[in-house]
């Protein structure tokens, strides 16, 4: 049985596709947005990582999701706006929402990103995953598919 964690990813991702209350149509998506700059220079040089375009497209899709919350909710103001955005959207929250997933396990770590936990250090490690899973999920499924596990996740409470 193989240690890498590619491998685990692969043969794990029926799983963490019902954890997350989506199937991929393009499982590329989902590897693009979990695999790390730090396994890629490891074990594939040469090889180009995606996770920071995805994570910020996920920042954008959740913003988008919670502002459209927001003003569904009454909220016009800009100060007002900014406020739900930092409520819902922050590092610490989506850290918290990484953890009950449990995305630590799915993420795609460099050796020297295991010992100690690289996602431990600080909650924008974390947060940054959540938002490159959202945006794995819209190239994959369209805004829609992401408010859809915006809502299995429970962001918006």
């Amino acid at each position: 049985m193989s240690d890498d964690p590619f491998i685990k990813l692969a043969k794990n991702i029926e799983k963490f596709q019902k954890i997350i209350g989506y199937s991929f149509a393009s499982i590329t998506h989902l590897f693009r947005a979990l695999l790390t700059t730090s396994y890629i220079n490891d074990s594939k040089p040469g090889d180009k990582s995606f996770h920071d375009a995805y994570s910020t497209l996920g920042d954008s899709i959740l913003h988008v999701i919670c502002m459209e919350k927001a003003l569904e909710k009454g909220e016009n103001t800009k100060e007002g706006l900014t406020i739900y955005k930092m409520r819902y959207a922050s590092n610490s929250q989506l850290h918290n929402i990484g953890l009950s997933i449990k995305l630590q396990n799915y993420v795609v770590w460099g050796k020297a990103e295991l010992y100690p936990p690289v996602w431990i250090r600080s909650n924008k490690i974390l947060a940054n995953y959540v938002e490159a899973l959202f945006g794995a999920v819209y190239l994959d499924g369209g805004m829609d598919a992401a408010k859809q596990v915006v809502k299995k996740l429970k962001i918006l409470k």
